[in-house]
């Protein structure tokens, strides 16, 4: 786990935080507070994960998602659809982001976003600049962010339909995913996928069926990186 600092807190503070923390279990993002506080992920089976992982935390930012980004962060505007705890979100705030917003459909995973944003707003005292929506992506009203600089769907666009539209085919979620895609390439300039290099199980989650979204979409492929991995393929695509 790559540490977001070794801020000092008080006594009092730590332990209010740490309740927080422990309240809000499970964790599936390994994150570090400050002064020893972080998250313990672990497995649907309950299962800890290391903290070596790279398919969850800053180690992935680092290995997969920072050298794929097509600029530097200062300044930009940054939507996350499916943000989870919202570590990626304090993340780009931490590297000059001017202004994250997170979706996050998840009743469990959107308290825990709030509360990462409070902690280190607490912790730093300072603002982290981030909003957070409850919503599902096929339901989201995209053009009330304004404009956004890249938008990042890492392994969750293939989620689209899966709850709320069980009873679709494969060319309806193809659809309600490429109608989605199109709203939001009205307000980002950059859609950063990532998906599972080494095998496709359709609906985006491997390279074929996200291809085949991406030009349903009215996008192109910027560039692809195949770090060889199975959550290793980081895909930039913008509108035509």
């Amino acid at each position: 786990m790559f540490s977001f600092g070794k801020t000092k807190i008080d006594s009092d503070l730590k332990n209010k935080l740490q309740h927080q923390i422990d309240d809000l279990n499970p964790w599936y993002q390994p994150i570090e507070f400050a002064a020893g506080l972080k998250t313990v992920p672990v497995t649907k089976n309950g299962d800890k994960v290391s903290l070596r992982d790279i398919d969850r935390g800053l180690r992935k930012w680092k290995k997969f998602i920072k050298p794929s980004l097509p600029f530097e962060l200062e300044g930009k505007t940054i939507l996350d659809c499916g943000c989870n705890a919202g570590l990626f979100l304090v993340q780009a705030i931490k590297e000059g982001a001017s202004k994250c917003y997170g979706i996050e459909v998840d009743d469990h995973y959107h308290k825990q976003t709030h509360f990462v944003r409070d902690a280190f707003s607490e912790i730093d005292n300072k603002k982290y600049n981030i909003e957070i929506f409850q919503s599902s992506f096929e339901d989201f009203d995209y053009d009330q962010l304004g404009k956004v600089d890249i938008t990042f769907f890492f392994n969750t666009i293939y989620h689209i339909g899966r709850a709320t539209h069980a009873d679709k085919s494969l060319d309806d979620i193809l659809n309600i995913q490429s109608e989605m895609l199109k709203r939001v390439s009205k307000v980002t300039e950059y859609i950063l996928f990532q998906s599972n290099a080494h095998r496709d199980e359709g609906r985006g989650k491997g390279k074929d069926s996200l291809h085949q979204i991406i030009d349903a979409s009215g996008l192109e492929i910027v560039y692809e990186n195949d770090y060889n991995h199975a959550r290793g393929l980081m895909t930039l695509a913008k509108k035509k």
